[in-house]
């Protein structure tokens, strides 16, 4: 997973961004891993009373497992059709 600080993964105001190119980013890696970054963010931002940025962490993590599904679904669609 390519998480890189000055691509603002730690801006304290994360609630202001779109969640959608976060999800697809955490969506590609690997799911445990991308669970436990999303947990650590979520725990940072409530421990700093920013409730918003757990908020938006949530969503990411809402939509990255909604990617993660249909990216399955998909390939799983892909095998049928193939045999």
């Amino acid at each position: 997973m390519r998480l890189q600080p000055n691509r603002g993964w730690t801006d304290p105001t994360m609630h202001g961004h779109d969640p959608i190119p976060y999800a697809r980013e955490l969506a590609r890696g690997d799911a445990a891993a991308a669970e436990a970054i999303i947990d650590a963010l979520v725990t940072r931002s409530i421990e700093g009373w920013r409730l918003a940025d757990a908020t938006f962490w949530q969503r990411v993590r809402y939509r990255s497992r909604l990617f993660r599904a249909h990216a399955r679904r998909d390939d799983a669609a892909g095998q049928r059709a193939a045999s």
